[in-house]
Order: C-alpha cells, then structure tokens, then sequence
C-alpha cells in the first residue's frame, strides 16, 4: 500500500504512484508512468504495461484483467503487437480513443478495430465481440 509522487518506481498490492517511473503490483493504478502491470492495473497516458506477451519496440501498450486505459496507444491480453501498432484488448476492458483492440493475437500497423467480451469503446474504429458496443463507430 505504498504510495509515491515523483519517485523512481513503486511496487505492492495497492500501490499507487503520480509520475513514477514504472508501477506494479495487484491493483496498482498510475498517472503518467512509464510502465503499469498487474491485475486490476489502471494507467492514463502510461507507456507501456503488461501482463502477458511481449511488445515490439516502440510500441506503448496497456494489458491486464479488467484493465481500463484513456489515450493508450496498445493493449494485448495475449500475444505481442507489432511497431506502431494501435491496440486495446482485455476481459471487459474499456477504451477511450483507442486505435485498436482484439481480445487474443496481433494486428497489422494501421488497423483499427475493437473486440472482446462485454467491451465498450468510444471512437472507436469498428467493434466486435460479444456484447460489444461503440459510439462513432464506422
């Protein structure tokens, strides 16, 4: 239950941290940091985050079991993203302004496109999955 403004990094179970280098732990939240993981983990504008798989070089990312992101560039429950990819996935995972979202596997630069189970997403690109919904969808 450690919390930390400005500090290097901050790990534990319920650990909080503004501006710190990296943050994870069970339900460790983040604003600003460059790297979020773990159950529960939420992040605005984090960098890179996950739980599973492995991101290519420059790519930002944003993973974890009921993980929600605003303004994350990628996201992959399972599997890895290629370079400048745009992705969100996740069990019930929200997205605002993501590019791309897909529950299992990698997509190909440029695409965008929303899926999983009982996910919600606000301009996004397309949608689908079961129970999905979107506003401004194409």
């Amino acid at each position: 239950g450690g919390e930390g403004a400005g500090v290097s990094s901050s790990a534990g179970a319920g650990g909080e941290g503004v501006g710190v280098s990296s943050s994870a732990g069970a339900g460790g939240e983040g604003a600003g940091v460059s790297s979020s993981a773990g159950a529960g983990g939420e992040g605005v504008g984090v960098s890179s985050s996950a739980g599973a798989g492995v991101e290519g070089a420059g790519v930002s990312s944003f993973v974890g079991a009921g993980g929600e992101g605003a303004g994350v560039s990628s996201s992959a429950g399972a599997g890895g993203e290629g370079s400048g990819v745009s992705s969100f996935a996740g069990a019930g995972g929200e997205g605002v302004g993501v590019s791309s979202s897909a529950g299992v596997g990698g997509e190909g630069a440029g695409v965008s496109r929303f899926a999983g189970a009982g996910g919600e997403g606000a301009s996004v690109s397309s949608s689908a999955g079961a129970g999905g919904e979107g506003a401004g969808q194409r």
